[in-house]
């Protein structure tokens, strides 16, 4: 995982059941961490509007299946590394205007297989349930997808 201070614009995408643990919600910042990957641990914060209305209404209305769609959105991604005396990364996601950022956050849990070969940035793999895992990873999309 990253030693310093990453920042991009990436396009989200979580895959899997349950990728998010939720922790707290308020006026600046919902916060989740990421099931499966547990050293060094994954937390969350997403300060874009839109994923903090939806995370309102999740919490009114207890409906979670729309969440994944206000957070699989072009975002931009800031990584800090632990803090000294921690084991956990902090991912911070800010509204962008970008429509097709040349990177993309991989947040996947249950998955099996072959993983794609890509240019990595950042790469965090751990064993999951019945032959499956975990993974956390940044990096930049083919050029044929960026149009």
């Amino acid at each position: 995982m990253v030693v310093t201070q990453l920042s991009v614009t990436a396009q989200i995408h979580i895959q899997g059941p349950k990728v998010l643990e939720f922790v707290s919600l308020d006026n600046e910042q919902a916060q989740f961490n990421m099931v499966g990957i547990t050293e060094p641990k994954i937390r969350v914060i997403d300060y874009r509007p839109a994923v903090r209305r939806k995370m309102r209404e999740i919490l009114q209305t207890k409906k979670v299946e729309q969440l994944v769609d206000y957070i699989n959105r072009p975002a931009r991604v800031t990584i800090l590394p632990p803090e000294p005396n921690s084991q956990e990364y902090v991912v911070q996601l800010h509204k962008t205007r970008a429509k097709k950022p040349r990177h993309m956050l991989w947040l996947a849990v249950g998955i099996s297989g072959a993983i794609p070969f890509y240019d990595f940035t950042d790469l965090e793999i751990q064993p999951w349930q019945e032959q499956t895992f975990a993974l956390f990873s940044l990096y930049k999309r083919p050029s044929v997808i960026q149009e």
